[in-house]
């Protein structure tokens, strides 16, 4: 059996975000910093996990990428007293170390917190992939900032520099949900566990945020 179907069969047994883990993520992580330490960033936990937890509202964000994150996460900032960023605050507000909730934690820990995300259409989400992080104008945040995105597609060898939106779409659709990069991977991830598990109270809609947002708040 190959690496990669090991690590899923375990995966159905040992949630991600389980201190089961640590060993096998730090050794690979140090194996990486030996190779060439200066691939190595600060790991952000709430990215790992991917929920911000609002303990004095006693809630959980659960974000999920290309869907309003940027606002969204500016808000939970405001809600937690965080200093917001002033500069590229598009990119610096993911930058935030947040508190967090771990996933596998949730349906457990946090079942009578609750929990919200929003999803997007499929479509409009794939399109706003493709503009801001292939198809970007002259002054956008990735000409300061490294792009991980077509690093990410660099190391999958699916990156040209001429890449239009079809074939774009074509090389994304033909890599499964396991390997795929967090902001064109399902929706429906993001709000499951390991078990299949709905983990959210509400889901919202990015084409009725703002009515939803007034819903939460």
């Amino acid at each position: 059996m190959r690496p990669a179907g090991i690590r899923h069969r375990v995966k159905k047994w040992v949630p991600v975000g389980s201190p089961l883990w640590y060993p096998y993520f730090l050794a690979k992580r140090f194996i990486k910093g030996l190779r060439d330490p200066s691939t190595l960033k600060k790991v952000v936990w709430y990215v790992a996990h991917q929920n911000i937890l609002l303990e004095d509202y006693k809630a959980i964000y659960i974000p999920i990428p290309k869907v309003a994150c940027s606002s969204l996460e500016q808000l939970c900032a405001e809600l937690l007293g965080m200093e917001i960023p002033t500069h590229d605050i598009e990119e610096e507000i993911h930058l935030l170390d947040f508190p967090y909730a771990k996933k596998y934690k949730i349906k457990d820990h946090y079942a009578d917190y609750f929990k919200f995300a929003f999803v997007r259409n499929p479509w409009s989400r794939l399109v706003s992939c493709y503009n801001d992080k292939i198809n970007y104008e002259g002054g956008h945040v990735y000409e300061r900032y490294d792009n991980s995105f077509i690093n990410y597609l660099k190391k999958m060898k699916v990156f040209s520099g001429d890449m239009s939106f079809d074939r774009f779409v074509e090389v994304i659709c033909d890599i499964p949900d396991e390997y795929a990069e967090a902001h064109f991977r399902s929706q429906h991830q993001f709000v499951m566990d390991e078990r299949g598990n709905i983990l959210t109270d509400f889901i919202g809609r990015f084409e009725r945020l703002q009515s939803d947002v007034a819903f939460i708040s």
